[in-house]
């Protein structure tokens, strides 16, 4: 038996705190349609869930609590958007909150990717080069295949560690 309360699931009376929740989860939580949801994230800069590797919104506590504020104040407290903007601000602050210093750090980030892709690049040619020629590849053994996936392996390590 699956029962679904505000944070937990509850399987075979066994209950499991989740970590994060997805943008059908939310929206059921906060009983808003989705597309509100994606709404909101573009208005108030303190309501920014992360994606995972496949490109989907995960929103964690923080998030559903910014999430619930923001229903309150404009649902319930009949708040315009800049007032709820402002109170939201007050409430859960962001260290930096204009538009061209989130835009330098999306920058620095994106170009730590690029400097990351390169180094990663650079190992995976260096563990390459190590092969024999194209006619032996066939005769690989499997202690050199176990190099190569450990290579694609440390670089998809390297990738999830400057994701955080």
């Amino acid at each position: 038996m699956i029962c679904f309360s505000r944070f937990s699931i509850v399987v075979r009376k066994v209950a499991v705190q989740k970590m994060y929740f997805s943008i059908s989860e939310a929206s059921a939580m906060a009983g808003e349609e989705q597309y509100i949801l994606r709404y909101w994230e573009r208005e108030f800069d303190e309501l920014r869930p992360r994606k995972n590797r496949a490109g989907n919104r995960v929103y964690n506590e923080k998030d559903l609590a910014v999430l619930m504020a923001i229903k309150q104040l404009l649902r319930e407290e009949n708040y315009s958007i800049k007032d709820a903007k402002k109170a939201i601000t007050l409430r859960f602050g962001v260290l930096k909150t204009d538009k061209k210093s989130i835009e330098k750090k999306d920058a620095a980030v994106r170009q730590k990717k690029v400097k990351s892709d390169a180094m990663s690049e650079k190992i995976i040619t260096s563990a390459q080069s190590s092969l024999p020629m194209q006619k032996e590849l066939a005769n690989i053994t499997l202690p050199r295949r176990d190099v190569l996936e450990l290579c694609s392996l440390l670089r998809d390590v390297a990738i999830l560690i400057q994701s955080l």
